[in-house]
């Protein structure tokens, strides 16, 4: 039970859910025949989820002092695993996600793309290590590995086909559609990766670190917060009205599910004054990332079918 919660399955279930949504309710409608056969599609998925799994360990293992001071409760390194044992899980994740993309790689003629696994793995040793330490730029890697997860879907099932010559102009709007879809799960991710720096603000502040919340206080961080909830907002409303109108059921979906959500978040984070206001509005945007991912299969439903 306490690997389980040291990897966070749970977040590892919605990443592995995402790529499914995205290759069975959104690739599938373009390509029914695509580059990975489902077996393969699996080990790219348990690939993805072995890579993010690493990347929560070795977190939690440099996160230690951090952790004792922002969330004592929920302590596992050196409470119920040893450091050496979570060291050493965190080898075997990597080979094995590492080690599997490689195989993709070559297996579908990307070996270019190899290094994507390598990178990913990377930067989330690196992140965890040092760079969580720089302002932003913590929070856009943590956002933009997310966006990657989705863009391996597409590069993996469709990238292999682009040799045919009839699916060019094809591949040009899948590729834009799954960017869009990338750049919004990069927005909401690295608005929650704010809020959640708001909740650590002591643990960090402490441990040195330089946050965005640090930096500015918690009130104006909450109001940078608000403005991206906002504009993001907005950007969903302008997608909503221009492209998703033909459907009242996915109008209805987005807009009570996602967009009431996140002017939520907006106005919440505006009027805020402690860290302690910003909790729920966590949960709230892991709630709109999760029906976020859903949308795909509610316009695959009533719009694209």
């Amino acid at each position: 039970m306490h690997y389980l919660k040291l990897i966070r399955t749970p977040n590892l279930i919605i990443l592995a859910l995402a790529q499914y949504i995205f290759k069975y309710y959104f690739i599938y409608y373009y390509y029914p025949m695509t580059g990975l056969s489902d077996f393969e599609f699996f080990l790219l998925v348990f690939s993805t989820v072995c890579i993010a799994a690493g990347g929560y360990v070795i977190n939690d293992i440099m996160d230690i002092d951090t952790d004792t001071i922002n969330k004592p409760e929920k302590v596992i390194i050196d409470t119920h695993i040893s450091e050496k044992k979570a060291t050493t899980l965190f080898i075997v994740l990597n080979i094995i996600g590492v080690g599997l993309g490689f195989y993709l790689s070559y297996m579908t003629n990307l070996p270019k793309f190899a290094m994507l696994f390598v990178f990913s793995s990377g930067i989330l040793y690196l992140y965890a290590n040092n760079l969580k330490n720089y302002i932003v730029l913590s929070n856009i890697i943590v956002a933009f590995l997310i966006a990657i997860s989705i863009l391996l879907v597409g590069i993996f099932s469709i990238l292999p086909l682009y040799t045919n010559y009839i699916y060019a102009e094809l591949n040009k709007v899948m590729f834009t559609k799954l960017l869009i879809y990338a750049g919004l799960a990069f927005a909401i991710n690295f608005i929650r990766e704010i809020v959640k720096d708001i909740e650590d603000i002591d643990g960090d502040y402490n441990s040195g670190r330089n946050t965005i919340p640090i930096a500015l206080g918690i009130k104006r961080t909450g109001i940078l917060t608000g403005i991206l909830a906002l504009l993001l907002f907005g950007v969903i409303g302008y997608i909503t009205f221009n492209h998703l109108y033909s459907s009242q059921i996915t109008s209805y979906y987005v807009f009570f599910l996602i967009m009431i959500p996140l002017l939520y978040v907006a106005i919440s984070s505006f009027i805020a004054k402690k860290k302690s206001n910003f909790k729920p509005l966590q949960l709230i945007l892991k709630g709109v990332m999760l029906t976020g991912i859903f949308a795909v299969v509610i316009i695959y439903k009533f719009i694209l079918t």
